[in-house]
């Protein structure tokens, strides 16, 4: 995989934040957790579709089934299982890079 860096900066995401992009076709989800950047699919393993971030509840909701995911990506509420797959992200400056 190549390096791909993010449309988006580390200080576009308040600390305990999260926010999902598109790249290309490609769907991710990004959370600051106020010490390190944590990237991962927006893909709900449980049936494929899209998370949101609730930014009250500070987790990753899934609207096809109610699944709901920690900010770090794993399962709070089923019927998912499986934590959001992380993409492995690296920080240099304000930019994100994954890959």
């Amino acid at each position: 995989m190549d390096t791909t860096i993010l449309p988006i900066k580390v200080s576009d995401i308040p600390a305990g934040q999260g926010k999902a992009i598109d790249v290309g076709g490609d769907q991710y989800v990004v959370h600051n957790d106020g010490q390190s950047i944590i990237v991962m699919e927006n893909r709900c393993p449980h049936a494929g579709c899209l998370v949101n971030w609730n930014t009250a509840a500070r987790t990753w909701d899934c609207p096809c089934h109610g699944s709901r995911f920690n900010a770090d990506g794993t399962v709070k509420k089923g019927p998912a299982r499986e934590p959001l797959p992380r993409i492995p992200a690296q920080v240099v400056d304000d930019e994100i890079r994954i890959g």
